[in-house]
């Protein structure tokens, strides 16, 4: 599939250009009615069968790689995600795959893996292996006392806050704001160069509260 693929994305006006490649890496739950399938299990919402590891082109949608597992097995598990994820490069036209490993901040990687919304907290293992393949990622921070900490710090700072975009380079929504506070925490277990860029939005009518209570955003 790999050639094929790459005479196709050659052609095709959403995989040209300079913009990174996103890969979204996700598990789904697939309900089985036998138990004589192979790796079949619980799963931890109570019914039975596989949880497949399944890596995505964002920009075409394709499924690039996928890791049949039990329905039991981990949403984490570092192994699971090194071996999707190598699965995926592979897959990718050979201009699009990452190339030397990163040596400074901010290097000129072509591949990133995004981390969807279920599987954003990933274990600081997968993202060394990340980073170890120059391939850069969006994960989301886990929230301890450091974020919360960090938050606190640059709440009432106005000039460190700049107005959200959404991808079409658009204001994402009246208020929303972003800032990069890594400089304000320390985490020895994050690979080098990772940063820290946190998003609030002021509180709309029913609207559920994160990381802390705030009277005016969610972070």
């Amino acid at each position: 599939m790999a050639p094929l693929r790459e005479r196709v994305w050659s052609q095709s006006g959403a995989t040209t250009g300079t913009d990174p490649v996103l890969l979204d890496i996700d598990a789904s739950l697939v309900e089985i009615h036998s138990e004589n399938k192979e790796q079949t299990a619980a799963t931890f919402k109570g019914g039975f069968g596989s949880h497949p590891l399944l890596c995505f082109a964002d920009a075409t949608g394709e499924t690039l790689a996928g890791v049949l597992r039990p329905g039991n097995a981990g949403s984490n598990t570092v192994a699971d995600h090194v071996a999707v994820l190598d699965q995926a490069i592979g897959q990718l036209p050979c201009r699009d795959r990452p190339r030397a490993p990163l040596r400074r901040r901010g290097g000129d990687d072509r591949t990133r893996r995004r981390g969807a919304s279920r599987l954003g907290r990933l274990t600081e293992g997968f993202l060394s292996a990340c980073r170890a393949r120059n391939v850069g990622f969006y994960v989301t921070a886990r929230s301890n006392a450091q974020v919360t900490e960090a938050i606190f710090d640059a709440e009432g700072v106005t000039q460190v806050w700049l107005p959200a975009l959404d991808r079409h380079g658009e204001p994402r929504t009246d208020g929303a704001a972003v800032a990069e506070l890594t400089c304000l925490i320390e985490d020895s277990k994050l690979p080098s160069g990772t940063r820290l860029i946190v998003r609030r939005e002021p509180l709309h009518p029913g609207a559920q509260r994160s990381l802390f209570p705030s009277f005016e955003f969610r972070y």
